[in-house]
């Protein structure tokens, strides 16, 4: 922006969110990896500890090992650009209007304005108002941006979980009679189940992102990519409502 003190368009709140989640990914990547592997791994009766995990796939394959669907989550955490200028929309779709009636309080940066010299029961009684308004304003705007980022990212979400929760490694030579041949795969079968006990090998559909896309779209059809988003909405409502209604409680308690 030329001016930094002007207000920033919906698009570069856009842009701002999509490069902030690529570089959350960085971090995100590792741990979410390390998390859907605990998950999965039920196998052996006792859960791993997050260390164990770490330390297992550090030593198998590295960094690279730990940063396994790093692609698919940059890919996911872009749609923070639509989740921030979604909030933000929507706190100035429903910004009050300012009055226009010569002696009625009109809003300026959040504070009540008079034409005509109010009292000071007057003037109490508009800052409650407004501060009535501006937090419900607040978490209306928090549950609308949950539902609209997850709606825009629930399908990269659910390939990037595939992919993370299979251990794969590129084999020096395929054997056709891998048990996790694409031709063995039953549709509908859920990731975290085949992943249990074993890595996948070179015809493995959860290889690569790609892969994993292309085999949940034919197999499965479209309706696998959005499996399980009713609840995860739901969820997301009250959950960033809190999000943001602590979010903009710390911020005025520290100016």
């Amino acid at each position: 922006m030329s001016d930094p003190n002007a207000e920033p368009t919906l698009t570069q709140i856009t842009i701002a969110g999509a490069g902030t989640g690529i570089l959350a990914s960085l971090i995100a990547t590792p741990t979410e990896l390390i998390k859907i592997r605990q998950q999965a791994n039920t196998s052996t009766g006792a859960q791993p500890s997050a260390w164990s995990v770490a330390k297992g796939l550090w030593r198998s394959h590295g960094v690279r090992g730990l940063y396994r669907g790093v692609s698919s989550t940059a890919m996911r955490d872009m749609s923070y650009g639509a989740y921030f200028a979604t909030y933000e929309g929507m706190q100035r779709l429903l910004a009050p209007a300012r009055l226009e009636r010569k002696d009625a309080p009109v809003t300026e940066n959040g504070r009540p304005v008079f034409a005509t010299q109010p009292s000071d029961a007057e003037v109490k009684g508009a800052e409650k108002e407004m501060e009535a308004q501006r937090w419900a304003r607040l978490m209306i705007s928090g549950g609308v941006a949950g539902v609209a980022g997850w709606i825009f990212t629930f399908h990269l979400d659910s390939i990037k979980t595939r992919v993370q929760s299979i251990d794969y490694s590129p084999p020096i030579h395929h054997s056709p009679s891998s048990s996790l041949a694409m031709g063995n795969f039953v549709p509908g079968t859920h990731a975290m189940a085949l992943a249990r006990g074993y890595s996948a090998s070179a015809s493995s559909p959860y290889r690569t992102t790609w892969s994993t896309t292309m085999y949940m779209y034919r197999v499965e059809g479209l309706r696998s990519f959005w499996r399980g988003l009713w609840p995860t909405i739901v969820r997301a409502v009250p959950v960033n409502m809190a999000t943001f209604g602590a979010y903009e409680a710390v911020v005025q308690m520290m100016r």
